[in-house]
């Protein structure tokens, strides 16, 4: 009852300052609460997230939402954690000069959507949009829906809720670089897909890029690495996954999964590359492994639980017996990684989604995040086999060609969207070839989170 008033409170307050004409203070107030829990896990590492903002606290003043992740962590088990204000206007202009980009930051509540713009230049504006959170949520969960077309767009309907009243705001430069910070139901959303009254989808104006909260962006800055394109990768595909147990369902062959491994695999520097293939992709061995790489790739199942985030998991071979070696490599188990990873890519199943809270998606991007990433590819829904093994291998043709990662994202998005628009792209089923339509289930999915460049 008490977090329900102090969330009503901060609702009102920022709506009082908005009709006040305060768009500086309302983002300030929005700010307080964003991904409270994720920021101080963040800040427990020793990084100073906002200079001066740091002070200690005991663990047991951390939200309790975080306390499987607190235990994931040895450092965070036995010491106190730190607890970092969050990301002030001051900051987030910094972040927008340091990355030349445009800020496009949300607040959902009950009845309305607050919006924010922050440009490089210090400019900040904002506007609130009346919507139930109900309706937004249904319109989300279409989004999530590859069938035939609905009478009602729920892309367009987004779009008009989301961008058309603050897209004065945006920059008018094309493919300029927009930062999107979503949040509660929005962190499912792949912006790139949403479509003007003219069928324009958002990414043909725009290059994008998410992060859970502002202050982020200060972690992961200090996580990038200069030698990121020639640096060793790790890559995980197509592992021997155990049998099921009587209460599980058997996981689907993903027949693209090595395909896809050997296409990038051909983009790597020579004696830069680590093949876990088959019998050979264990939990063991990524966890022995993967400490040290620069970029790692799974194209393996991911799987979330919306009831239980942290032990959402990645499917892999299980080599002996034991917790670190089953094959289920969870959320909670990646937070107690020590990673170097200046890119990790999940080509996998609902690698992206996960339990919707006030805080965002509480799986895998905080995960890797917290484990030393700086930047990582994952899904919003359910990735189709035959167009991730297209579009991935694009991707890392691009960024390693010297593409900034948001601009070889979108460039290879771009790509496949037009080959699907000109029937280029068909799959093999037991009924003969299908050529794939131009839905955004099929090449909107992936969303890059953390640093763009």
């Amino acid at each position: 009852p008490g977090l329900v008033r102090e969330v009503g409170r901060m609702f009102r307050t920022i709506g009082l300052q908005l009709s006040q004409g305060h768009a500086s203070a309302a983002l300030d107030t929005a700010e307080l609460a964003r991904s409270r829990a994720f920021i101080d896990l963040l800040a427990s590492r020793d990084v100073p997230l906002a200079g001066p903002h740091l002070s200690t606290i005991d663990q047991g003043d951390l939200p309790s939402s975080d306390t499987r992740a607190k235990d994931a962590a040895p450092s965070l088990a036995r010491s106190s954690a730190a607890n970092a204000l969050p990301t002030t206007t001051a900051d987030l202009i910094a972040v927008a000069g340091r990355l030349q980009s445009t800020l496009l930051i949300y607040w959902v509540a009950s009845d309305q959507i607050f919006i924010w713009t922050v440009e490089p230049g210090g400019r900040i504006r904002a506007t609130r949009v009346p919507v139930r959170d109900s309706r937004l949520a249904e319109l989300v969960r279409a989004t999530a829906t590859a069938g035939p077309p609905r009478r009602s767009n729920p892309w367009r309907e987004l779009y008009d809720l989301l961008i058309l009243p603050i897209r004065d705001a945006l920059p008018r430069a094309p493919g300029a670089l927009v930062t999107i910070v979503p949040h509660g139901p929005l962190a499912l959303v792949a912006f790139a897909a949403l479509q003007n009254a003219h069928g324009r989808y958002l990414l043909e104006d725009y290059t994008l890029h998410y992060v859970p909260a502002g202050a982020v962006l200060q972690f992961t800055a200090g996580k990038r690495r200069a030698d990121a394109r020639s640096s060793t990768t790790l890559i995980v595909a197509d592992p021997v996954l155990p049998a099921p147990t009587a209460f599980e369902q058997r996981l689907p062959a993903l027949p693209g999964a090595r395909v896809e491994a050997a296409a990038i695999a051909r983009l790597a520097a020579r004696g830069s590359m680590t093949m876990l293939q088959g019998r050979a992709a264990t939990e063991s061995n990524v966890r022995s492994d993967a400490p040290g790489k620069g970029v790692l790739h799974f194209a393996t199942h991911a799987i979330v639980s919306d009831a239980d985030p942290f032990g959402s998991y990645l499917a892999l071979g299980h080599a002996s017996s034991g917790p670190e070696s089953d094959g289920i490599l969870t959320a909670q188990e990646i937070y107690g990684l020590d990673l170097q990873a200046d890119l990790v890519v999940l080509s996998a199943c609902r690698s992206g989604g996960g339990r919707v809270t006030g805080d965002g998606i509480a799986t895998f991007e905080r995960a890797f995040i917290f484990a030393g990433t700086a930047s990582l590819i994952t899904s919003v829904w359910d990735v189709a086999d035959e167009p991730s093994a297209r579009l991935l291998p694009d991707f890392y043709k691009r960024w390693k060609g010297g593409a900034s990662k948001a601009r070889a994202l979108r460039a290879a998005q771009l790509s496949l969207l037009s080959q699907l628009r000109n029937g280029a792209v068909k799959i093999e089923t037991a009924a003969g070839s299908m050529l794939l339509p131009e839905h955004p289930a099929l090449w909107a999915g992936f969303a890059l989170i953390g640093e763009p460049n």
